[in-house]
This record gives C-alpha cells, sequence and structure tokens, in this order.
C-alpha cells in the first residue's frame, strides 16, 4: 500500500507502507532475453515470470509458456528456466502445427511471436 503525504513544504510524497507476504503474494521477474551456454535469445517484448517460494526452494513459472523451473536458490531456478525456454522452443517448432494440442500450438505461436533473435556466442 502506498500512501500520499503532505510534508513540511506542501509538496506530496509517496511511502511505502506495506508488504504483501503472505502465500496469496509472488515476486516477479521480467525477462528481455535469456542467455544459455551456446545461445542468446532476444525477445520482441519482455516476458514476464512469477517467482515462488516452495520450501527451501524456489520456483519460477510462466503459464502461458508452460514453463515451471525450480531450484534451491533463485540462480539455479533461473538457469533450470533458460534451458527449459530452450528446450520447448528448440522442440515446439521441430514439431508440425498438426502434431501439436490446441494448447501447445497456442505455446509454439507465443514462442515465435515474442522471440525476435537467437545470437550464438
Amino acid at each position: 500500500m502506498i500512501l500520499t503525504k503532505s510534508g513540511k513544504t506542501g509538496r506530496k510524497s509517496q511511502i511505502l507502507t506495506d508488504i504483501m507476504l503472505d502465500a496469496d503474494s509472488a515476486l516477479s521477474l521480467k525477462l528481455s532475453k535469456i542467455e544459455t551456454e551456446e545461445k542468446i535469445y532476444s525477445f520482441n517484448y519482455p516476458v514476464l515470470f512469477q517467482i515462488y517460494q516452495e520450501g527451501s526452494g524456489t520456483i519460477i513459472e510462466n503459464e502461458l509458456l508452460d514453463i515451471y523451473a525450480a531450484g534451491k536458490t533463485v540462480a539455479e531456478a533461473k538457469n533450470d528456466l533458460f534451458n527449459q525456454l530452450e528446450h520447448s522452443y528448440l522442440r515446439l517448432n521441430e514439431l508440425k502445427d498438426y502434431q501439436l494440442s490446441p494448447r501447445l500450438l497456442a505455446t509454439k505461436q507465443y514462442f515465435n511471436f515474442i522471440v525476435k533473435s537467437i545470437d550464438h556466442k
């Protein structure tokens, strides 16, 4: 929650008054590119991922891309995320559209919409 408060000068300012840290809250991660060991995938638009703490580990997910990555730390989960994104993108594009379910076809189309370029390192 953000409050607006008048200071001595009469100017309005905003202060953070509450941070939600309950079961319904999540952090987010916005990526404009991913880097794997061999490639850099640049996106046309930033892609938003949700980050959840699950026990002592971290889960990163994007339901639209059908990606769920996990790790003991955020860095491990991000590494898993990058590998899963690459695998899913390559695998979906290997298959013909008629071989995919409607959901996976939509995921493939979204992948092809957001991926601007793939550069080798």
